[in-house]
């Protein structure tokens, strides 16, 4: 408990200056910000520099990034000038101002970088007053969370004991994500709603709900769980600044936390025990071992669009063992164009087959979540032909009683992909896309010339009966091809 009230305590210190409010009243919000940052760059491209640096200059000193990154663009004739914008843009990760530091470094102006370094370590934020006030919390009903402007929803479906830690907890979160860093308190002025959903004790995950980046953040109830609220509120002020790069044409975030591999976005974590180098790295060597599989099997490889790797931290607060599974597929966030599957075990202690082998399983089930998708799609269009069809007096006809049974089959599929309740009765009937999935990864290890008893561990083959037997078929081959090859000696 002390780490929180530590946290809390410091956090809420800050070290930003408030400025009259008349000097920046447009400044309150990332959407005022943004306007006039994009003035600034409009009139540097123009050749206005003069107006440039006099329309950005109050962004520069409230130390919103990108406009760290233009003073140091526009400062460029002066290298002391530059480089003491450049390191503030750097340390604020503002790609230009990297870049700007390395020209410097590249003409070996040593004197510049110091001096600039020296004037960026005794620069302080300024801002308006509007950002610089404590913001006031009240509970508003049994799930929910009033913080200054900012609503907080808490999902029904949570543990009413974690609903309770959730209340206590995410105020000292968003305010130590707010006034913990200069970039929290004004990237996140424009959050007027957070979800808090549930999920894993152990998942991590944060991110905004699609079509309102930057105004409405989801997170899963694991992220109020942590021993301090300081690595949340980190996560949250990343996924801010993430959402401003990605509205401003021509600037780019340093993200130490994203990649993109082979097309996959992939998202590592963000707390510093776990290696995400570590991570990138095995699914490079997964990627080169996924171009011999079979094109069947690439198709559900090719399926998964984003990877978050999420294993325990020690920062976690301890319940238990966490599911043994490599990944998972989360279908709750997943959409077309964003499949996502979060990858739970330390690469420390997994190999990149092991790796390759659990993105096949779940990019199996990523194409299982597009095929139901499809057909509640298909299903309203054959509703619509068989109502028309009626309509016209051809209710009984060869026509509709064809689209009747299709209509049939897709909502058998559908409704038991979307089951969640697990007392219904046939829910256990689930066990089909695991067993499907599973088939997947046998077919793929056999081409890559693995062990049989990587597919053995597998907590879903005393399940799978036509599992069990492709298996047996599988080691019968692989005996075949070692007798014949002792023979051709």
């Amino acid at each position: 408990m002390c780490c929180w009230v530590v946290s809390v305590c410091a956090a809420l210190i800050g070290s930003a200056v408030a400025l009259p409010q008349h000097a920046h009243a447009s400044l309150c919000t990332v959407d005022g910000m943004l306007d006039v940052f994009e003035r600034a760059a409009a009139q540097a491209v123009s050749g206005q520099s003069k107006a440039a640096l006099e329309t950005v200059g109050p962004l520069a000193t409230m130390m919103f990034p990108p406009a760290l990154g233009l003073m140091a663009e526009l400062s460029a004739a002066n290298s002391e000038s530059a480089a003491h914008w450049g390191h503030l843009a750097e340390r604020r990760r503002d790609q230009s101002g990297q870049k700007i530091l390395a020209a410097i470094r590249s003409n070996g102006s040593k004197e510049a970088l110091d001096k600039g370094r020296e004037r960026a370590d005794a620069q302080q934020a300024k801002v308006p007053p509007c950002l610089a006030r404590p913001l006031d919390v009240s509970r508003t009903g049994d799930h929910a969370l009033q913080i200054g402007p900012v609503t907080v929803s808490i999902a029904k479906s949570i543990d009413p004991k974690l609903v309770d830690i959730v209340k206590n907890r995410f105020p000292i979160i968003f305010n130590t994500a707010r006034t913990g860093t200069i970039e929290g308190r004004l990237l996140l002025s424009s959050v007027r709603r957070i979800q808090i959903v549930g999920g894993d004790r152990y998942d991590r995950y944060v991110d905004w709900v699609p079509g309102n980046e930057g105004r409405a953040m989801r997170m899963t109830v694991g992220n109020i769980l942590d021993q301090g609220p300081a690595h949340t509120a980190k996560a949250m002020t990343i996924a801010a600044q993430r959402a401003l790069y990605d509205r401003i044409e021509g600037r780019s975030m340093i993200d130490p936390y994203f990649t993109v591999v082979e097309g996959i976005r992939v998202f590592t974590s963000i707390y510093p025990d776990v290696s995400g180098d570590e991570f990138v790295d095995s699914l490079r060597k997964a990627l080169v071992m996924a171009k011999s599989l079979p094109k069947p099997v690439q198709r559900d490889f090719k399926a998964v669009d984003e990877i978050r790797y999420n294993p325990p931290s020690k920062h976690f607060i301890k319940f238990g063992a966490p599911d043994g599974a490599v990944a998972y597929y989360d279908k709750g966030i997943s959409r077309p164009g964003r499949r996502v599957i979060f990858v739970r075990r330390d690469m420390r202690w997994s190999s990149h087959a092991d790796l390759l082998l659990s993105i096949v399983h779940e990019g199996a089930h990523a194409n299982q979540d597009a095929k139901a998708e499809r057909m509640v799609a298909q299903s309203k269009t054959d509703r619509a032909k068989v109502d028309a069809l009626v309509a016209a007096g051809q209710g009984d006809g060869t026509e509709a009683t064809s689209l009747r049974g299709s209509i049939r089959k897709a909502e058998a599929y559908s409704s038991l992909w979307y089951l969640r309740d697990i007392n219904d009765p046939a829910y256990k009937d689930r066990i089909r896309f695991e067993c499907e999935a599973l088939q997947t990864e046998i077919i793929s290890a056999e081409a890559l010339g693995l062990e049989p008893r990587i597919i053995e561990t597998s907590p879903y083959l005393g399940l799978c009966s036509d599992q069990q037997k492709s298996l047996v078929s599988w080691k019968e081959r692989r005996f075949q091809k070692s007798m014949d090859a002792y023979q051709a000696q």
